[in-house]
């Protein structure tokens, strides 16, 4: 898929048949999942697709969301996806230490899930400039989310966005005409709240989807 920022390739080894994407409810893990089953329905219908959400008690908003963008896509491309959730708890087997890698997280799901291979919807942060702009308010700015990465160190634990930001992400949503209907299904805002049906509209991550 060709757009302003640089080809997203979205690909599986022949001999995969079980495949997770994490799904946290947000913008790019919500694209994610519906090019990913795009390529099953259009490349690969042996691939059973495996949406994991993160049943976390601290944000409960990202099982609530995962759940309308996997009704969504079901109900856009006609499909089944296989179901799934992941209790924290029991994937970290009882511990309380959040400070996994990326790349050990996915290799704990895959183990867990018996998967062959996973996505995740990760982008780069926007340019470094922006920071100094009011929206841009508190923390939020990864340092492994600065700047393009080789991509061929993803071998099985794939980051198609990796090498673009949120405005190519929109491009995306626009270049497959579902920006008034998934995107709005989804959730960016990580302001500590019980209510959801709004975002915050002032910490980072609510600065990031606006920009």
């Amino acid at each position: 898929i060709e757009i302003s920022q640089g080809v997203i390739s979205i690909s599986a080894f022949s001999n995969t048949t079980r495949v997770g994407i994490t799904l946290s409810g947000g913008a790019d893990s919500a694209m994610l999942l519906y090019l990913l089953t795009k390529f099953k329905i259009e490349r690969r219908p042996d691939l059973q697709i495996f949406p994991i959400t993160i049943v976390n008690s601290e944000k409960a908003y990202q099982e609530i969301f995962a759940k309308k963008v996997i009704e969504y896509v079901e109900n856009k491309l006609a499909i089944k996806l296989n179901d799934d959730q992941t209790h924290l708890v029991k994937l970290l087997d009882g511990a309380k230490d959040y400070g996994f890698t990326k790349a050990i997280w996915s290799n704990k799901l895959k183990s867990y899930n018996k998967l062959q291979e996973t996505y995740m919807g990760e982008t780069m942060n926007p340019p470094e400039e922006l920071d100094s702009e009011w929206v841009f308010r508190g923390p939020g700015r990864e340092p492994s989310r600065n700047g393009k990465q080789d991509l061929t160190q993803y071998v099985r634990n794939h980051r198609p966005f990796r090498n673009i930001n949120k405005q190519g992400v929109k491009e995306l949503y626009e270049m497959y005409g579902i920006v008034d209907e998934l995107f709005p299904l989804t959730r960016s805002c990580e302001h500590i709240t019980r209510r959801f049906d709004s975002h915050c509209g002032f910490c980072w991550f609510c600065a990031e989807r606006e920009w």
